[in-house]
């Protein structure tokens, strides 16, 4: 049994990151610098290509000065690619 990628959620995930990023006024060097993670790191995520640590999440939302859920607050799909 091979790794499991779930790109169609790892897409809605950062589209929602971006979405209360900018609605924070941050830019992503911004949010980047803010949370110690590199601009390369927070821009893969929020395309959907990076599959982020629970820990980056925390301080993501930590950052961000809101409940870690509110990240996850979008439609899941069960669909996982192969």
């Amino acid at each position: 049994m091979g790794y499991k990628k779930d790109t169609p959620n790892l897409v809605r995930f950062g589209a929602r990151l971006k979405e209360i990023r900018l609605s924070k006024g941050y830019s992503q060097e911004g949010l980047a610098d803010h949370s110690g993670i590199s601009y390369s790191q927070l821009n893969n995520i929020e395309k959907g290509k990076l599959n982020t640590s629970l820990t980056t999440v925390f301080i993501l939302s930590k950052t961000l000065q809101m409940h870690v859920k509110e990240l996850f607050e979008f439609d899941f799909r069960d669909e996982i690619e192969e």
